[in-house]
């Protein structure tokens, strides 16, 4: 796990194995299909990235694709 400041945002960036487990307990596969957890953005967000590489901010609760906000996340493989 990666932690820190990304400009006015705290963001914590999961190890891709920790992500897995994290997203199968809060139904992320189900909830946002075609999407990969990637991390936290605050305490209350979501970080996902998309199919095509396109990384996202959603609410953790309620965790539904129509709140998907686009996230520029620099530097992230």
């Amino acid at each position: 796990m990666r932690e820190g400041w990304l400009e006015d945002e705290y963001v914590i960036l999961f190890e891709e194995g920790e992500a897995a487990a994290i997203a199968d307990g809060y139904g992320v596969p189900v909830a946002l299909p075609g999407f990969r957890l990637i991390g936290l953005r605050g305490w209350d967000d979501f970080l996902v990235r998309g199919e095509s590489g396109n990384f996202f901010s959603v609410p953790s609760v309620p965790l539904d694709k129509n709140y998907l906000t686009p996230f520029q996340m620099p530097l992230v493989e």
